[in-house]
C-alpha cells in the first residue's frame, strides 16, 4: 500500500515540475536588458510569440529612444548595413493565410540609411556570442538583433528562438 502512496507523490511531483518549467517559459525571456539600458526610452510597440515548454518564438520591440540626451552608446555598435548572414536570417519568409512575408516587412522595419546594430548569437553552439558566421549552418535559431536608426532614434529589436 505503501508504494501506491510513492508512486503517486512521484506522478505528482513530476507534474508539479512541469507544470512550473511550462509557466516559467511562458514568461517573456526578452534580452533587451543583455544589450542596453532602455529605462528612459518608450516601447511604442511590442510582439512576443514565445511561449510553450522550450520557449520558442519571436520577440519584437519598436522603441523610441528620442528623450536620451547621450547617443554614445549605440555608436560603439557596428555600423549598418546588416552582415550578409544577418540580413539572410532576416529575410526569411514566414507564410501565414496564403501570404509571405520576410521579418523586416512583418514588422515594418525600415531600410535604415544610417545607423548602427548589435547582434548576439544565443544559440547553445555559438563560439563567439557577436559572431554570425554559422548563424545560417544551424537547424535552429537563438539570437537577439537590435537596430538603432540615427535619423529617427528609434530602436528596432527583435529576437528568435526556434
Amino acid at each position: 500500500m505503501k508504494k501506491i502512496y510513492l508512486i503517486w507523490i512521484l506522478i505528482f511531483i513530476i507534474l508539479f515540475f512541469l507544470l512550473v518549467m511550462t509557466i516559467d517559459n511562458s514568461i517573456s525571456n526578452n534580452h533587451i536588458d543583455d544589450i542596453m539600458d532602455i529605462s528612459s526610452c518608450k516601447i511604442l510597440s511590442e510582439e512576443n510569440t514565445h511561449g510553450g515548454f522550450h520557449g520558442d518564438g519571436e520577440y519584437f520591440a519598436k522603441i523610441d529612444c528620442s528623450s536620451l540626451d547621450n547617443f554614445d552608446r549605440f555608436y560603439k555598435w557596428k555600423k549598418l548595413p546588416l552582415s550578409q548572414n544577418i540580413q539572410e536570417a532576416m529575410n526569411m519568409e514566414y507564410c501565414d493565410n496564403n501570404k509571405c512575408v520576410s521579418t523586416l516587412d512583418k514588422y515594418n522595419i525600415p531600410k535604415i540609411e544610417s545607423g548602427y546594430y548589435v547582434f548576439i548569437d544565443r544559440h547553445p553552439e555559438a563560439k563567439n556570442t557577436f559572431d554570425d558566421t554559422d548563424l545560417n549552418n544551424r537547424y535552429s535559431y537563438n539570437f537577439s538583433l537590435a537596430m538603432f536608426d540615427n535619423k529617427t532614434k528609434i530602436i528596432y529589436f527583435y529576437e528568435l528562438d526556434t
